[in-house]
């Protein structure tokens, strides 16, 4: 960090002298501080600023571009124009809104849609017709199924197709023979690789440890 630092501020530049840089190393010396040489670097820094006015340099650039900006608003009036044109926009607005009642006239358009659709239900009686056939719907509905109690025949026809599945079952077990039927259809898979494997082995040591093709009619 100490290098980069002293590099940063001793860098060789065409308006300014050239520094030899000057190669500090950490000491082993458990006893050394470093803090001397931080102390030297801010030095060499402070010295460096007070040989070529660095801050003074940037507070007056900036200054001076304060004072330039003040300056060219004071002779065109940007801020003023600005101002000037923003207030413009808005008494014509202001204007265009008193002479074409915009906002009354937009207002008025609401409050006669509003108007307008309350005197249609009024007069057709929408709302009270649409919750009428709503409610007759429903009433329909209930009248139906206490008629042909289609919800009660759909509970007990699952009802009856449960206890029927589960007599079949009971009867016939169909459960427990298509667990056994798929343990025998296992069983018999597992016990043709083995025999499979034991003929190839076979087949292996009697041609010298090389194992050969075996042919359908091996197994025959």
């Amino acid at each position: 960090t100490i290098r980069l630092l002293l590099d940063l501020t001793h860098t060789t530049s065409p308006s300014l002298p050239t520094y030899r840089k000057r190669n500090y190393t950490m000491s082993s010396d458990p006893s050394s501080s470093t803090g001397s040489k931080f102390a030297s670097v801010l030095n060499s820094a402070k010295k460096f600023n007070e040989k070529h006015q660095i801050l003074e340099k940037t507070k007056k650039a900036g200054s001076d571009i304060a004072a330039k900006a003040k300056e060219f608003d004071e002779k065109h009036h940007v801020v003023e124009k600005t101002k000037a044109a923003g207030s413009s926009a808005a008494e014509k607005a202001k204007a265009f809104n008193e002479k074409h009642q915009v906002v009354e006239k937009t207002k008025a358009a609401g409050s006669s849609a509003v108007e307008k659709t309350k005197e249609f239900n009024e007069k057709h009686k929408v709302v009270e017709k649409t919750k009428a056939a709503g409610s007759s719907a429903v009433e329909k509905t209930k009248e139906f199924n206490e008629k042909h109690q289609v919800v009660e025949k759909t509970k007990a026809a699952s009802s009856s197709a449960a206890v029927k599945a589960k007599e079949v079952n009971e009867t016939h077990k169909v459960v427990d023979k298509t667990k056994n039927a798929a343990a025998s259809a296992w069983n018999g898979i597992q016990g043709g690789v083995g025999f499979l494997q034991k003929k190839i082995q076979k087949k292996g040591d009697t041609t010298g440890g090389k194992t050969t093709d075996v042919g359908h009619d091996e197994f025959s």
